[in-house]
């Protein structure tokens, strides 16, 4: 079972209604799933393009994966930059220090494993669109994260 994909997933369509819905205090009834406003959101598209990419065992690489999924749900709120390099043909990284190389490394918890290979992975799939090192940090620091819950990783 794909735990942190699942979660990630659940997450992303449950909050999806919330994204522009700035509270400080949780509130429970609006995180109701059977909600008309829940949809799924670009976290779930390119949660679902890295497990894409590494089921296909090399086949497709990270920025053919995010390219081809975005494509073709391309009618969510992506970030600008993100967007509009997936509709070029170019391979350059945009020079993003946005979250998104963050928010789509979930799988990797279900992946990897180990924390060094979680932490290689999330390395090259954030620096097909994310060639700072503060977003490339921020993959790994979450992926890490991901991946130590997933595998009841000792504090200690």
């Amino acid at each position: 079972m794909n735990y942190c994909l699942t979660g990630a997933i659940i997450g992303s369509i449950a909050g999806s209604r919330l994204s522009y819905y700035n509270r400080k205090e949780p509130d429970p009834e609006l995180m109701r799933l059977e909600s008309n406003d829940c949809t799924y959101t670009d976290a779930v598209v390119l949660n679902l393009a890295t497990k894409f990419s590494l089921d296909s065992k090399g086949a497709v690489d990270f920025a053919g994966a995010y390219k081809f999924l975005t494509r073709l749900y391309p009618d969510i709120d992506y970030g600008f930059l993100f967007f509009n390099w997936v509709m070029t043909n170019s391979d350059t990284p945009n020079k993003s220090w946005g979250a998104g190389a963050s928010m789509r490394i979930a799988y990797l918890g279900d992946y990897a494993t180990s924390l060094s290979e979680v932490q290689r992975l999330a390395t090259k799939s954030a620096i097909c669109t994310h060639d700072t090192s503060e977003a490339i940090l921020a993959a790994n620091v979450f992926a890490s994260c991901v991946w130590m819950l997933r595998h009841d990783y000792d504090k200690a």
